[in-house]
């Protein structure tokens, strides 16, 4: 009896070890198809662009702004940047107001290696209308990294944006608006004098009474 037991356990026993073995196969291959997906999964945000900032948000018309923007290689190809832009977008959707400062690099375009960090600067002179705007600061880069990027030379440019409506009033002392103003201020000014003048004919006329 105790042998035909201790056989039952050890059939048992094999059972159970060819159904587990396949089981634990399956596990470790599929730990191992993550760990190969890992580096898609980070390529896809290998360049990221941010600090994206403006000199001052209140513009007079003509003056000359500084835009600030960083943009990072977080991967491990080479990847070339284009241009920094500023985006100047009406607020209330008048389109022919819009505008879009740029400054590029270098003809050869400015590359920035693996795990290196650029921080650019555009200097442009606003010219825009007299308005409130929303601006957006971006880089121009190709993305590398992309599906579709194919090889360097040639790879598509990409806008990364470092900052996104950021609230900016550009004003203009010779605008109409400002005319309007001036000429209100002229004509106040105008009856101020007629009024002291009339004071002070009255006031003359009464010392010449009091005389006689």
């Amino acid at each position: 009896m105790k042998n035909k037991q201790w056989g039952k356990i050890g059939f048992i026993i094999i059972f159970m070890l060819f159904i587990t073995i396949p089981m634990v196969n399956f596990s470790i291959a599929q730990t191992n198809n993550l760990d190969q997906n890992l580096p898609i999964l980070q390529q896809e945000y290998s360049i990221d662009a941010f600090n994206g900032n403006i000199s001052t948000t209140i513009i007079e018309r003509g003056q000359i702004v500084n835009f600030y923007a960083t943009i990072g290689n977080f991967g491990d190809l080479v990847v070339p940047v284009v241009s920094l832009n500023a985006n100047f977008t009406h607020v209330d959707g008048n389109t022919a107001l819009n505008e879009i400062y740029t400054v590029t690099f270098d003809l050869d375009y400015r590359e920035l290696q693996p795990e290196e960090t650029f921080t650019a600067t555009l200097m442009a002179e606003i010219t825009n209308p007299e308005a409130r705007y929303n601006v957006s600061i971006f880089f121009m880069a190709e993305d590398v990294y992309g599906s579709d990027a194919g090889p360097i030379e040639g790879a598509p440019a990409f806008q990364f944006f470092a900052a996104e409506e950021i609230s900016v009033h550009v004003i203009d002392f010779g605008g109409a608006s400002n005319v309007i103003v001036g000429i209100g201020i002229t004509f106040a000014a105008a009856v101020v004098l007629v009024v002291l003048y009339i004071l002070y004919g009255w006031l003359k006329e009464r010392r010449a009474k009091r005389k006689y």
